[in-house]
């Protein structure tokens, strides 16, 4: 009975132990709560959204409290309590519109506190030293008009109120990056554009923008004049030996065709594998050099007869049925087998390798937005981030990927969009509508 007796009671002190021990985890620990706020924020706008976690994984969470002040108000912004144990985080999203509460456009402190249940009541307080700035960026265009041929590149030049700000062209809600430059001795902004193959049937909105740190936008229309062009449209009749000769390629690197009848696998390379390359391009040519690399007019291939235009609409029927479209955003240059490939201007090599529909290509950066693209090559001879200068050969023409013959596939782009190379070739359009008496910084 007696051992009976001390084992129920070595039991029962295990037990009060284990709960001490538990208890004294739970609610007389000392660890504070955390708090974390994404995105980092330093500048309170017009109307910022920021969002803030606050976690303990211990007691749990008993209240948060989120304040807005500066050295004349104080705004609460926030206060939550949680009458139950075991809440152990919280995620907050606020809209701050400081102008709404009083607040003057100057120094401020966000500060947000958080007592856990925890008996020794931890709390953390995190204060940030923050900027309220409520006036947009002004902008100040530099050229009253814009004359842009519809599939073409338009450049326009301006002046801000601020630095360090996110700026550049919209057109119909794509951005393009506005760079900084010198013009007349000042601090301005260049940037590169693109007017759409489809502008001539649809109504365009195209304004320098201006966004600073605390989210504060302006937006400024460009005056433009809008130059039509048609282009021409092909239906391109396919047979089975041609058919045969485009997939076979396509066929050993893709697996979701490599099974596929051939109408089936030609529907995917054109329509599927197309939309997969241009994505992999806009990827590429969304990182450019802040600084202009190429110089004076752009080279065309030597001896290259022109096969195909840019903006050329395509029909492609197989046995009397239409079994896909395109449209061709370069220009197509026939020569001599395996002739040579010379880089159009001076910049670095943004991509040299196989491209889905282009085959094996090369991209150059040419700095500030603006790229060269080469494809169908037989052969590659320079490696990406590798400089290279007008006039150097880069690679070799041949018939790899969507190419029914041996042909340079040469395209313009302005960062993600496919722009006509015949103006870039044109050293009065160059002069009249790109360099004037811009010098870059």
């Amino acid at each position: 009975m007696l051992t009976r007796s001390r084992s129920l009671l070595t039991v029962l002190i295990i037990i009060a132990v284990i709960a001490l021990i538990w208890l004294g985890h739970t609610f007389l620990e000392g660890e504070k709560p955390d708090i974390q706020i994404t995105p980092p924020l330093k500048t309170i706008g017009k109307t910022t959204r920021t969002s803030i976690t606050v976690t303990d994984r211990k007691s749990g969470l008993r209240s948060v409290t989120v304040v807005l002040k500066d050295g004349a108000k104080e705004h609460e912004l926030r206060s939550l309590t949680f009458p139950a144990k075991g809440h152990i985080e919280e995620k907050i999203s606020l809209e701050i519109k400081p102008r709404e509460l009083g607040f003057k456009d100057g120094k401020a402190v966000l500060e947000i506190t958080a007592t856990d249940f925890s008996i020794r009541n931890n709390s953390r307080t995190v204060s940030l030293d923050v900027t309220i700035d409520t006036i947009p960026p002004r902008i100040y265009p530099l050229w009253s008009a814009n004359y842009i041929n519809v599939g073409g590149a338009g450049v326009t030049r301006y002046r801000l109120s601020e630095d360090n700000i996110r700026t550049g062209v919209e057109v119909n809600g794509t951005r393009y990056r506005g760079y900084r430059t010198i013009i007349d001795n000042q601090p301005a902004y260049v940037c590169y554009f693109a007017c759409p193959i489809l502008s001539g049937r649809e109504q365009l909105k195209i304004g320098i923008v201006a966004e600073d740190e605390g989210g504060n936008r302006s937006f400024v229309p460009l005056s433009y004049i809008i130059k039509s062009k048609e282009f021409r449209k092909s239906v391109i009749s396919i047979d089975q030996k041609f058919l045969d000769q485009i997939i076979s390629e396509f066929q050993e690197r893709f697996d979701a065709i490599a099974n596929v009848d051939p109408v089936r696998a030609f529907m995917y390379i054109n329509e599927t594998l197309r939309a997969d390359t241009d994505k992999i391009i806009s990827s590429i040519c969304r990182n450019s050099s802040s600084k202009k690399l190429w110089e004076g007019t752009f080279l065309r291939m030597k001896n290259g007869a022109p096969m195909a235009l840019f903006g050329d609409s395509r029909t492609y029927v197989f046995s009397g049925r239409a079994i896909g479209t395109s449209d061709h955003l370069g220009i197509d240059l026939a020569s001599t087998e395996n002739a040579a490939v010379e880089a159009a201007n001076s910049g670095i090599i943004a991509y040299a390798d196989y491209l889905g529909i282009y085959g094996n290509a090369v991209i150059v950066d040419h700095g500030l937005g603006l790229f060269s693209l080469y494809g169908h090559l037989s052969s590659i001879q320079v490696q990406k981030g590798q400089s290279v200068s007008k006039g150097e050969i880069i690679g070799r023409t041949g018939m790899t990927g969507f190419a029914g013959g041996d042909h340079l596939h040469y395209s313009i782009l302005v960062e993600p969009t496919f722009v006509n190379p015949t103006e870039w070739w044109d050293p009065h359009w160059i002069e009249d509508n790109v360099t004037g008496s811009v010098t870059p910084s």
